[in-house]
């Protein structure tokens, strides 16, 4: 009681957050939009008053509101997209690294079948090339715009011994989606300063053993590390 009385902790806060999050685990289905408003003025009123409990419960159920908005995005997307072939116009996300490794690519998708997409329903989209399109893969730098034809594909895994869920971490990092180029035309094949400046970098690091180490740690590039360093990584932390 005491903590109540005084101003909320971090750790109240991050109880809240956390709490507020947990619905989701057993909910059969989202909140319909009249019930979402309807907490959401809950939470104002809750927020608005004067006690601790109160403040604390506000917390909890725009944690709620934000995990559940969140969830109905990522359901909407899935559901509008997956199985689709359109055609996409975006930017080059991923920069390009000088390897033999097969690369994968981040799209930031702009456009879909000529429709410009707001703001809040543009989304990062990783590509996958079959064999025969590696090559197109490796002209693809940070800033390029490109006009792709996609299928559009929901991210599948099983877990492993070690309990690595890649659909979890898809949801997680906000790409539910995968990409399967079908054709690409390169409409803008100027690169970003980002991408310049790893250029340079590579450059003056090729020399070194560790230079896939150096790209990672310095732009959070790890396209470029060998699957030998990668798996000791992962085991070793």
């Amino acid at each position: 009681m005491s903590i109540l009385r005084s101003a909320l902790s971090i750790d109240l806060i991050s109880y809240a957050l956390i709490i507020g999050t947990l619905p989701l685990l057993f909910l059969s289905q989202l909140p319909s939009s009249s019930v979402w408003w309807g907490i959401a003025v809950i939470t104002l009123l809750c927020a608005g008053c004067r006690g601790n409990k109160q403040r604390l419960l506000s917390i909890v159920l725009l944690s709620f509101l934000w995990s559940t908005l969140y969830a109905e995005g990522v359901y909407r997307q899935v559901d509008s997209y997956v199985g689709r072939t359109a055609q996409v116009q975006g930017e080059i996300v991923s920069a390009q690294i000088n390897t033999q490794e097969s690369q994968t690519l981040l799209l930031r998708v702009k456009q879909i079948d000529g429709q410009l997409l707001p703001w809040t329903e543009s989304f990062t989209l990783p590509l996958h090339f079959s064999m025969n399109d590696q090559v197109i893969a490796r002209q693809m730098a940070a800033g390029q715009q490109w006009q792709l034809k996609l299928l559009f594909r929901a991210v599948h895994s099983r877990l492993n011994q070690g309990g690595y869920d890649q659909q979890r971490r898809a949801i997680a990092i906000h790409q539910p989606l995968v990409g399967q180029v079908k054709s690409a035309k390169m409409l803008d094949e100027s690169i970003d300063i980002r991408q310049k400046l790893i250029n340079r970098v590579q450059q003056v690091i090729a020399p070194l053993i560790t230079r896939d180490i150096i790209l990672a740690l310095a732009f959070g590039e790890r396209e470029g590390m060998s699957s030998e360093r990668r798996l000791l990584f992962l085991q070793t932390g």
